[in-house]
């Protein structure tokens, strides 16, 4: 009885795998040292790929369409860049159709130690990284003593940050509050 096994380093576009899954894998061009291979089905279900398009990269901005598909919901994102500008704009349409569900746009954060601070009514509060959903104004950062990200929206009032990611709350699918942390 002989038994072969050999270990492939696949990329998850969308980190969805987790130990134990059951997967499909293709073979693509080089990703990194190690990737030249992409996961194209989990556990019997495709797999949606981002769907990538270039609108403009001219001499004073750049622009990029990143379109995601999962489940019932659909976002779409453009990345705006400027020649001498020291900001990424991200423009976010969503068409969210879940229940009970809340979907975040989470950006890591690498700065030492960082601070949690946020608008909130009449001022501005420094907080904990807990994890825990936290209301907010038009912004809210996660500040080191060298640099630090912060996240300027026109309509979203939520957020959470841990483990150095900032997480601003785009949806959420909840049928009432829960208060009580149940």
């Amino acid at each position: 009885f002989i038994r072969r096994s050999k270990r492939y380093a696949a990329h998850d576009d969308a980190n969805l795998c987790k130990e134990g899954d059951v997967v499909q894998i293709e073979e693509c061009r080089p990703i990194s040292k190690s990737k030249s291979w992409v996961v194209i089905e989990r556990n019997g279900a495709a797999i949606e790929r981002p769907a990538f398009t270039i609108l403009e990269n001219g001499p004073v901005r750049a622009s990029l369409r990143v379109v995601r598909t999962n489940g019932r919901t659909t976002v779409s994102e453009i990345y705006r860049l400027y020649r001498d500008g020291d900001q990424l704009e991200v423009d976010v349409r969503l068409d969210f159709n879940e229940h009970y569900a809340m979907l975040k746009l989470e950006v890591p954060v690498a700065c030492a130690s960082p601070a949690e601070i946020a608008e909130i009514p009449l001022g501005v509060q420094a907080r904990k990284m807990t994890g825990n959903e936290e209301p907010c104004q038009r912004w809210c950062a996660l500040s080191g003593s060298e640099n630090g990200l912060a996240i300027l929206n026109t309509g979203k009032f939520s957020y959470s940050a841990k483990n150095g990611a900032l997480r601003l709350t785009l949806a959420n699918g909840s049928q009432s509050a829960d208060h009580n942390g149940r």
